[in-house]
């Protein structure tokens, strides 16, 4: 066994005490006894908080690597003590980064235990989100079990456009395990829904079946880069949360309760119905065709091998039906990857990659960057 292996576990059991305690403060996380299993095994679950490694290494026993978006590694000394103390494997988000998947396979032929997030990214609305496509053509050659995980109450705890998290109720617990052979005699579509299955997560569903209470101070602020268009007005980015109000210029107002629903007299009783109606809108607006969004103060930069990022265009952000542009630089979607969001220093970026280049793309001020990345997708589509 190698000195490198030894230090990482013995970093990962280091912190096991205190990290549980952290925990219990910071989301009021509980779990039972930790999972004991033979190496190597993979370890699947769905994302909901920024702490979710800390959330479901916990729960198991034996130490664990775990996949990080390329962006956590170029955070300064925080990356090199990540680096340092816990290698985590990096993926390159909107991109399909072979590297990812030959890093874990690597580590598990070697015996040792690999978890990830097969969504990709946290999501906006409180529902798992689907599974990037290559995870069960993964899980079926990699030849290991495969232990799926499900958090509940993360999304409510911490939003992924909040400002601030608030103190509620959090736990998961394993919701199944598959033996290599299992895998082996499934379909990869067979295995897609049945992982997605064991993860998927409905906060909402579960709210109204628990009602736990989730105090924070602010709770409505950021809540613009979710929900950006107005169900009273139309309006574009027209919407802003203070305090514990989601309010427009011309009336609207929806007001978030400890109980995580809006209350009576907003347009919806939850952000998942909100954003719903939301994409039916930008369904209608795509389909017109011509101009879809734009705004100014955005920028472009291409990643190199160093995780460093060189500005390559600076000016207005356009999307039309063919393509998008910033500044003076232009790409056919077509050409491009699936944009990922990828949550900064401050805001989100998007994440995507053209011509063998990674990009990465950004706002300055309170425009929503996540219209952008839904309506690719809808433009991807038709």
């Amino acid at each position: 066994m190698d000195a490198v292996y030894n230090w990482h576990r013995l970093v990962y059991n280091f912190l096991r005490l205190p990290m549980s305690i952290a925990t219990r403060i910071r989301y009021g996380f509980r779990f039972g006894r930790p999972i004991k299993l033979a190496n190597p095994y993979i370890v699947v679950a769905n994302h909901t908080t920024y702490w979710d490694q800390f959330l479901v290494g916990l729960s198991f026993a034996k130490h664990m690597y775990f996949l990080a978006s390329e962006h956590s590694f170029r955070m300064g000394l925080q990356s090199l003590i990540m680096k340092a103390m816990a290698a985590p494997i990096g993926r390159v988000k909107g991109a399909t980064d072979a590297s990812a998947v030959l890093g874990m396979l690597r580590r598990l032929k070697s015996g040792k235990n690999i978890c990830f997030f097969p969504e990709g990214e946290r999501s906006f609305d409180g529902r798992t989100a689907d599974l990037h496509p290559s995870t069960a053509k993964l899980l079926r050659t990699a030849g290991v079990p495969v232990v799926t995980f499900r958090l509940k109450g993360g999304y409510l705890a911490d939003p992924r456009w909040a400002k601030k998290r608030r103190h509620g109720n959090m736990r998961g617990k394993v919701v199944r395990i598959y033996q290599p052979e299992e895998l082996k005699k499934m379909s990869v579509a067979e295995i897609h829904d049945a992982v997605l299955g064991d993860i998927y997560e409905d906060a909402w569903k579960t709210q109204r079946e628990e009602m736990f209470t989730y105090k924070g101070r602010r709770l409505a602020e950021g809540l613009e880069e979710a929900l950006f268009i107005c169900p009273k007005c139309g309006g574009i980015d027209t919407m802003k949360g203070e305090g514990n109000v989601f309010s427009c210029p011309c009336g609207m107002r929806a007001e978030i309760t400890d109980k995580a629903f809006f209350a009576e007299g907003a347009p919806f009783e939850t952000i998942a119905d909100w954003d719903d109606w939301q994409r039916g809108e930008l369904a209608a607006r795509v389909e017109k065709g011509g101009e879809i969004f734009s705004d100014e103060g955005a920028w472009l930069a291409s990643l190199g091998e160093d995780h460093e990022l060189v500005r390559v265009a600076e000016g207005r952000l356009i999307l039309t039906g063919e393509t998008i542009s910033v500044g003076d630089k232009t790409f056919p979607i077509a050409e491009l990857s699936d944009f990922a969001l990828c949550r900064g220093k401050k805001n989100e970026t998007i994440m995507f990659t053209g011509g063998g280049v990674h990009y990465e793309m950004g706002l300055d001020g309170d425009h929503s960057r996540r219209k952008y990345a839904l309506a690719e997708r809808l433009l991807r589509k038709k």
